[in-house]
């Protein structure tokens, strides 16, 4: 299912295509989506960010209207610091399952809030915001500072009942990325190992071959010297018993 350019309402706030465009997303547990628009809330009477609350069911025909879940936007939008919510640079929203809140990094470049002098990094006006999903408005992260000082691409949390997989000494086995190659003589190839399971700490292997007339290994790296047939191996450094040979037979080119 596609929505082509899901747009907010116009109101006499909002009242032209830059701030009717969505900026950030993302989902609850209950699978209902969240998003806020471009925009910014400088004063009680520009206050342009609003939070979107939607399902998959609200869509039809590849169509999505969307209301805000407060009229008035997600702050007061008083212009001081602290009070005014900027989703104009690089912005990314993630949902908290045990809080049940929506934190939202955004910002807005070329201001230093501290001095008010204009900065062309543009990373002295990032916040962290945390969104109320059932008023739609906005409080900072920390009262005291959450500014971040670079531009926030993408933010994830982790939840509190995430399994944890602990990482094992064990080796089950190598695998190569080829087994039973002919080649020609004097070419080069390369050889992989995958060393099981992927937990395992240790995936360094070392590599030999019974007949180095034959053909040479280096780090995965096989020439084939002469024709003949050369078995490569590759053994695990944490479980030597655990190896893969790969037969590899060289042969001159016909002419």
């Amino acid at each position: 299912m596609t929505v082509d350019a899901p747009s907010v309402p116009e109101s006499d706030i909002v009242n032209y295509d830059g701030y009717k465009s969505l900026h950030a997303m993302t989902i609850d547990k209950d699978g209902n989506f969240y998003g806020v628009n471009f925009g910014a809330s400088y004063s009680e009477t520009a206050n342009y960010v609003y939070l979107y609350k939607w399902t998959l069911n609200d869509i039809a025909s590849g169509s999505l209207a969307l209301k805000p879940i407060a009229e008035n936007g997600v702050c007061d939008g008083t212009g001081e610091s602290g009070k005014s919510v900027r989703v104009i640079g690089y912005s990314s929203m993630a949902y908290d399952k045990a809080s049940d809140k929506i934190y939202l990094a955004a910002g807005y470049y070329g201001t230093d809030r501290q001095t008010g002098e204009y900065v062309n990094t543009g990373d002295l006006d990032n916040e962290l915001w945390v969104l109320d999903p059932d008023t739609g408005k906005a409080s900072l992260a920390n009262e005291a500072n959450a500014l971040m000082f670079a531009h926030v691409k993408g933010i994830y949390i982790v939840a509190d009942d995430s399994l944890t997989l602990e990482q094992t000494d064990t080796v089950s086995g190598v695998e190569l990325n080829m087994t039973n190659v002919t080649t020609m003589e004097g070419s080069l190839l390369v050889l992989r190992a995958s060393v099981n399971p992927w937990l395992t700490k240790n995936k360094s292997v070392t590599w030999s071959v019974d007949d180095e007339d034959v053909a040479s290994v280096k780090d995965g790296v096989v020439t084939a010297n002469k024709v003949g047939t050369a078995i490569i191996t590759a053994t695990s450094v944490a479980d030597p018993p655990s190896l893969r040979p790969a037969p590899l037979r060289s042969s001159r080119s016909q002419k």
